[in-house]
């Protein structure tokens, strides 16, 4: 009997941990109960955390798949070491029922390193990604901005600007 209570001590231990490691001040996991109603709101914090930021998009999609997204609501994030903004079809019904946007990076990891900014995106049911030749996402030094100029995966074009304030 107290093996089994030592194993049950050590699982919870393990749980308190990764709950911890998980919910912890500016941690973008969403574990605890503030991460998963931030990200469900129309707006996100800043790195700060002093309150919702306003997100201005003014995007336009062409090509295999089209559609226009102009508006304030998603979903920004300006780190340290990145910025990140995502949209769903929710907030804007030109991308679909199931669509999204995601534009993130440039991420620096290290003291080094910098993995190139990327979009994944889908629109009416089709997804794409960005290639290798990402010149056409141009993110702003203190990444409140982002610039999209870039063809994407097939013939589909994405222009615009995203503005996290």
């Amino acid at each position: 009997m107290r093996g089994g209570w030592l194993r049950f001590g050590v699982v919870v231990l393990g749980v308190t941990v990764a709950t911890a490691a998980c919910g912890g001040s500016g941690s973008t996991g969403k574990a605890s109960s503030s991460s998963t109603s931030q990200s469900s709101s129309s707006n996100s914090t800043g790195a700060s955390g002093s309150g919702p930021q306003s997100v201005k998009v003014d995007v336009v999609i062409t090509g295999d798949s089209t559609a226009t997204i102009k508006g304030t609501k998603g979903q920004c994030s300006v780190l340290p070491n990145g910025a990140a903004y995502s949209f769903t079809g929710a907030d804007y019904p030109d991308l679909g029922t199931d669509g999204a946007l995601s534009v993130r990076g440039p991420t620096k990891i290290g003291a080094s390193q910098t993995q190139p900014p990327s979009i994944k995106m889908i629109v009416q049911g089709r997804g794409y990604l960005s290639g290798a030749d990402v010149g056409g996402i141009q993110v702003s030094p203190d990444g409140k901005k982002v610039t999209l100029d870039l063809t994407l995966s097939g013939r589909t074009h994405i222009t615009g600007t995203i503005t996290c304030t």
